[in-house]
């Protein structure tokens, strides 16, 4: 396995740019996260991203990983925190990754593959777990499959962690500042949480402390059930109540159970009005009767935010429908320009075929019978030149024949022959095509005895 271990270098050009007293401040760095379950298996969270802030003055840090989530119905995404405060960290150290144990460079090897670069790891021994943080209306069903993945690896990431290993890429800090960060959190009690508040996650939406110990998955609703039963008031009253989300440090590790959390307007099946969830009125001599002055006010105040809430909602409606108008005209363009690109296309086909018959057929018919003119001509020219040369070398043999021959007794003789013989034959025909005549007496001798 090629090794993933990141240079000693401070110097590197492709570092991001950190504060020059040993303070660290990063955020939306891509990260992976391994840890080893209580019965031995491997286990990884993914897609998540780091913010790591430490003043080196006032000694104040802050580890925290975000991980996104989709639900059912929709587009938009869900954020989950996940919180280690310096007093959670028991010891942290930089360490190689090119050495360790099997699983750990299993997990070496994995994080490199997710990252696709050079990697720094951190290994994180903690003494409680690290502390959940969700958004107030969060539920587990109304999270898509894959989503519902993911946030079983939170809850199990934070039920009973107590060692994990975090990769983050090279180029995003040196190895000089996470040493001396390993150094001063692994000193207990150097370091003490940033002054940050939960308010600021979710825009002041509301938000929860989820308690990974207890049943995450059984958020069956209740429509019936009461905000006011004897387990106390839910996360999201409460939140109404204090016009704004608790702080981290009021938080504790065990938040309250998901299954009294009403779910948000927009998950409902239809745009129906949502349903009020009032407070029991206290049975005391001072309760307010619903004749009463501050009843009215009250009522109309909620009157006046159902209609802000119908009103955003139509607001949303409508830009809906008008965005999908859009869309639709888009499309319709779109199309359009693809059926011209078409025409064009076919158009110009059209076009060269016309010009290969035209005009490049007609030239290389022409070309062809150029060139089979021209080896017609330089056939017959050389068929010229080869029967002249062989008749002037016939001749020129005879001519020798015939001077031998003649040069010798052998030749005459021969000569004489082939001579009168020719003058034989021809005398012979010429006798033969001519024809005489004349007349003959026969007359008979008396014998003489």
């Amino acid at each position: 396995m090629a090794s993933s271990s990141a240079s000693d270098s401070d110097t590197n050009e492709n570092l991001i740019a950190q504060p020059a007293d040993g303070s660290i401040c990063i955020k939306g760095v891509p990260t992976c996260v391994a840890w080893r379950d209580s019965h031995g298996e491997n286990c990884y969270l993914s897609g998540a991203t780091l913010a790591l802030v430490y003043d080196d003055n006032t000694k104040k840090a802050q580890v925290r990983l975000q991980v996104s989530v989709r639900l059912k119905k929709g587009l938009s995404k869900r954020r989950i925190y996940l919180f280690v405060k310096p007093d959670q960290i028991r010891s942290l150290a930089y360490i190689s990754t090119e050495t360790g144990l099997d699983y750990e460079k299993e997990f070496h090897g994995f994080a490199q593959e997710g990252l696709k670069t050079r990697t720094h790891a951190l290994k994180f021994e903690l003494q409680s777990s690290p502390t959940i943080v969700v958004p107030a209306e969060h539920r587990y069903k109304c999270l898509r499959a894959g989503s519902q993945a993911t946030w079983r690896s939170c809850v199990a990431f934070g039920r009973n962690t107590n060692c994990f290993f975090l990769y983050i890429p090279a180029e995003s800090l040196s190895k000089t500042q996470l040493t001396s960060f390993c150094r001063a959190a692994s000193n207990r009690g150097a370091l003490t949480p940033l002054d940050d508040k939960i308010a600021t996650l979710y825009g002041g939406e509301g938000c929860r402390v989820v308690d990974p110990h207890s049943n995450i998955d059984d958020d069956d609703d209740d429509d019936d059930d009461d905000d006011d039963t004897e387990a106390g008031p839910s996360i999201e009253a409460s939140c109404i109540e204090n016009d704004a989300p608790p702080t981290y440090d009021e938080h504790t590790a065990g938040g309250p159970s998901v299954s009294h959390i009403v779910p948000p307007s927009y998950l409902a099946p239809t745009p129906d009005l949502p349903k009020l969830h009032k407070r029991r009125r206290e049975e005391s001599d001072g309760s307010i009767s619903e004749g009463s002055v501050p009843y009215k006010r009250v009522n109309t105040t909620d009157e006046m935010i159902l209609r802000a809430i119908l009103s955003l909602q139509k607001t949303v409606y409508e830009a809906r429908a008008e965005h999908g108008a859009s869309i639709s005209k888009i499309t319709a363009k779109i199309e359009e320009i693809e059926g011209r690109f078409e025409k064009f296309e076919e158009s110009q086909r059209e076009l060269a075929d016309e010009v290969r018959t035209c005009m490049a057929s007609p030239l290389w018919e022409e070309l062809g019978e150029r060139l089979r003119s021209q080896e017609d001509r330089d056939f017959l020219h050389m068929r010229d030149m080869v029967e002249e040369a062989v008749d002037e070398s016939i001749e020129a043999k005879i001519a020798e024949g015939v001077d031998e021959y003649l040069n010798d007794d052998e030749g005459h003789g021969l000569l004489r022959e082939v001579v009168g013989k020719m003058i034989y034959e021809e005398t012979r025909d010429i006798l033969q095509s001519q024809s005489y005549t004349g007349s003959f007496t026969v007359s008979r001798e008396p014998s003489q005895i």
